[in-house]
């Protein structure tokens, strides 16, 4: 009478055993190396991607826009706009720190020997900051993406804008990065190189998105000051009267 496996119902011969089992066990090891294997070609590119990017930004900022602000970066642009709002949380926390160290001396000098609460800077700044930006980002993306697809009738994916804005995140998180070292030399510097960084990074934004688009060149200009404009007032009036 002929014997059958209980798992795969292979016929088997006299004595002979099934290794279904084993087969099953090396496809799951298999599978897993080859997960392993995807996530770490996964990182690599991003790592990749922003070394390129940070390399290019500077020197070639056009070239290095048109190149990487696809939508296959989606995910690398979602991350570098993630670390900016991060960066630029520290930034305004660290900033808050010396201001307020400076207006207690001032305290202390004028109190006459009255006992004066030093006023002091919450790390809680770093978070909220942060959210602040990354809310920003995504205000600008989408109505980038709301005014220039579905109220003109033009063909641009949302993912591509979102590559853009985390390309230029890039500079901005260097810049920022330089200006909270210039911060601890010079107060007056850094703060000009603050504003010379944010007109970069909207110069940047414009010209990608005039590459990345097909706007009409007549209209071009106010898509980009009403999706700006529209991004500010949600991180300037909106945010704040959220977390107070």
């Amino acid at each position: 009478m002929a014997k059958f496996c209980s798992k795969c119902g292979k016929e088997l011969k006299t004595n002979e055993k099934c290794n279904c089992g084993v087969k099953e066990t090396e496809k799951k090891s298999a599978k897993k190396k080859e997960e392993v294997v995807v996530d770490s070609t996964i990182s690599t590119q991003i790592f990749q991607t922003c070394v390129e990017v940070m390399k290019g930004i500077f020197t070639k900022p056009i070239d290095t826009i048109k190149k990487y602000a696809v939508s296959e970066n989606f995910t690398f642009g979602m991350i570098m706009i993630l670390i900016n709002s991060i960066i630029t949380g520290l930034f305004v926390f660290l900033l808050g720190k010396e201001l307020m160290e400076v207006l207690n001396e001032y305290m202390g000098m004028f109190s006459y020997g009255m006992s004066v609460k030093e006023l002091e800077v919450s790390f809680s700044l770093v978070i909220q900051i942060a959210v602040y930006m990354l809310v920003g980002f995504l205000a600008t993306g989408g109505m980038l993406y709301l005014l220039a697809g579905p109220v003109l009738k033009t063909e641009i994916g949302w993912k591509k804008i979102f590559a853009l804005i985390g390309i230029c995140s890039v500079l901005t998180s260097i810049t920022t990065l330089v200006v909270i070292v210039f911060m601890y030399m010079s107060m007056t510097l850094a703060m000009i190189l603050l504003v010379l960084a944010g007109i970069l990074y909207l110069t940047h934004l414009y010209h990608g998105f005039m590459e990345i688009s097909s706007i009409d060149s007549n209209r071009l200009g106010y898509v980009f000051v009403s999706s700006v404009a529209v991004a500010s007032f949600f991180v300037l009036y909106i945010m704040p009267k959220i977390f107070s």
